[in-house]
């Protein structure tokens, strides 16, 4: 499509598959199996895509993008899921693609037990954006 700007949507939502116990080996090494055994075709990641699209930032860009006359294509082909200090998250990216480039927007981590929505910040850490209440 000539000029118009085609977006791949992969989001990073936190999936915890049971309580890692601190200190317990082989806990954590089932913990992190069953995470990165996960695949976007699973609830957890449908429910963390619609989360983040619950998210104002994430409404007022893609509103933009139609506004601009361009589209926003939802796609899984970059996300999933990482083992962090225990716990689970899918990496969800938000790409900006037109006929010369791909732009990456932003990376997200949703926590699947509602513990917040963590956003990639210009330095690579992860900043919490919301509490999970304020998305209810």
């Amino acid at each position: 499509m000539p000029n118009a700007v085609v977006l791949i949507i992969s989001l990073l939502s936190v999936v915890e598959f049971g309580d890692v116990v601190a200190g317990n080996p082989a806990s954590q090494a089932n913990a992190k199996q069953s995470c990165l055994a996960a695949t976007t075709d699973e609830l957890s990641y449908r429910a963390a895509v619609e989360r983040v699209s619950l998210v104002p930032m994430v409404k007022t860009w893609r509103a933009s993008l139609g506004a601009q006359g361009r589209m926003a294509l939802g796609g899984h082909i970059f996300d999933k899921t990482e083992f962090i200090n225990g716990r689970c998250y899918w990496s969800i990216s938000f790409y900006e693609s037109d006929p010369a480039q791909q732009r990456l927007w932003k990376i997200f981590r949703v926590d699947v037990k509602a513990k917040g929505i963590f956003v990639m910040d210009d330095d690579g850490d992860y900043l919490p954006i919301y509490p999970p209440a304020q998305l209810k």
